[in-house]
């Protein structure tokens, strides 16, 4: 490793050095168990991981399908290190750099309930007040409506295309009727069809929709933070509710400043936010192609030091 001291906040940063500048030196007298156990005990885990049990946990993927069961797991970052945060007994999270390799100065432990309660306030009254929300919609339907009408421009280029093709298979057809038959004729009569199919294949998707924000976005938006917040205590569509709160969060930067106080940095995804609040208002947008950042500075009273 290597350490630097960032220039904007004058904290120790930690960083990896190239792997080719690492120096690495055999202590064979180190060794506590020989080569012949060595070999013996990998033997034995590759008959273990080749057996069809394994194979079959394996094949399963079941790790992909595991939900998670807290608002903030994998989505708090350190903001001196940029590592992930992790727990540290029971009801608390710590950046995992600092207290498990020893490359952060970030030490502090955070509570989970009080990041998480910090974050929901964050999510419900910060990340979109009505007056950046009217900006946004104007902003986006006139961009959205501009990329609308080349979608149109270009669909009915496609079928003008099409119209031609059909014109010029006509003619070849005709020709095949009369009697003209040569290898030429027969190539561009294929050419000709598939890229009549590939044209078609082009149109079959319905053409596009003009897309209409709510003008009371910002209420509806809110509205939905609030009742999927009250839903956590539900145990019976907790999980759910869960998995909607964290598809709105990008990632959750912690930033412990020097006086105590902590600063925590929100980036939500703006149109995953946008369907929550009026479904299928986006159609086919990429929900994590816009973000938006907020920040709330809060006293770390009741946090262990």
């Amino acid at each position: 490793m290597r350490y630097r001291k960032d220039p904007a906040t004058g904290k120790r940063v930690s960083r990896l050095n190239p792997k080719e500048d690492w120096i690495i030196k055999e202590v064979p007298e180190l060794r506590i168990i020989d080569d012949v156990l060595w070999e013996r005990a990998k033997a034995r885990q590759s008959e273990i991981d080749a057996s069809p049990r394994v194979q079959g946990i394996k094949a399963s993927r079941f790790w992909e399908y595991k939900r998670k069961t807290h608002l903030l797991t994998g989505l708090l970052y350190c903001g001196c290190c940029g590592g992930g945060f992790a727990s540290v007994g029971k009801d608390y999270l710590a950046c995992s750099a600092a207290r498990k390799l020893g490359t952060c100065e970030q030490r502090r432990g955070f509570r989970r309930e009080r990041l998480e309660t910090a974050v929901l306030d964050l999510l419900r009254e910060r990340l979109m007040p009505p007056d950046a929300v009217a900006e946004f919609i104007k902003a986006f339907t006139a961009e959205m409506n501009h990329q609308r009408g080349r979608e149109t421009a270009d669909r009915g280029r496609l079928e003008k295309e099409l119209q031609s093709m059909n014109d010029k298979l006509d003619g070849l057809y005709d020709a095949i009727a009369e009697g003209l038959r040569t290898p030429g004729l027969r190539a561009r009569l294929e050419d000709l069809e598939t890229r009549k199919a590939a044209l078609e294949a082009s149109l079959e998707a319905p053409a596009p929709s003009p897309v209409r924000l709510h003008p009371n976005l910002s209420e509806l938006y809110r509205k939905k933070v609030a009742h999927l917040s009250s839903s956590l205590a539900n145990p019976e569509i907790r999980t759910l509710a869960l998995e909607i709160i964290r598809g709105l969060i990008d990632r959750v930067t912690v930033h412990a400043e020097a006086d105590g106080n902590v600063v925590l940095e929100l980036e939500g995804a703006l149109s995953a936010m946008i369907e929550a609040a009026q479904p299928g208002a986006l159609g086919c947008v990429d929900h994590g192609s816009v973000k938006v950042v907020a920040g709330v500075g809060f006293e770390p009273t009741t946090f262990r030091l």
